[in-house]
């Protein structure tokens, strides 16, 4: 599980929830000059209270190969 390597625990930190969904998300990073790129980004929200976290794609996969199962 990615989460594991990136926060100590999979529970929410808000309400404690061990229930969360996690989604890709890209969107537009502004680098030096004019060049815009989309950076890959993982949202795990927590399903019983909604407080979401927000974690870069670049530092998670230089761990693990994010593979999600739908």
């Amino acid at each position: 599980d990615w989460s594991s390597d990136v926060c100590s625990s999979d529970l929410c930190i808000k309400c404690g929830s061990d229930k969360y969904i996690v989604k890709t998300v890209f969107l537009p990073e502004k680098e030096p000059g004019i060049k815009l790129e989309l950076g890959r980004y993982y949202f795990k929200t927590c399903v019983e209270c909604g407080f979401t976290e927000v974690y870069s794609a670049k530092v998670i996969d230089t761990n693990e190969e994010y593979n999600p199962e739908y």
